[in-house]
């Protein structure tokens, strides 16, 4: 799968699987979720991180992940409240 720049994610269809190269800068925890901003060059999208779609492994390499690490994330975009999100199917330290 080719990296995908955040700019061009809405050109691309819901469902259309992605993979992001870029850099923490929010994390925000809720239960079984966690909701990173992530940036590249060309701006900010909401990844949206779920324990029961990554197992726990990876949910808490996530939830140890300090804001502002390096990541690349492979996952699905899905557009909800009118704006592009990335729900997140594997995780990865840079």
């Amino acid at each position: 799968m080719k990296n995908t720049y955040v700019c061009d994610l809405h050109t691309r269809p819901p469902g259309c699987e992605v993979t992001l190269l870029g850099w923490i800068r929010a994390k925000r925890h809720q239960g079984k979720v966690i909701f990173l901003d992530v940036c590249d060059s060309t701006g900010t999208i909401q990844a949206v991180v779920e324990e029961q779609r990554v197992g726990q492994i990876q949910f808490n390499l996530v939830k140890a992940t300090p804001v502002e690490s390096a990541v690349a994330i492979d996952g699905v975009i899905n557009t909800g409240n009118s704006r592009h999100e990335v729900n997140v199917r594997r995780f990865y330290l840079v």
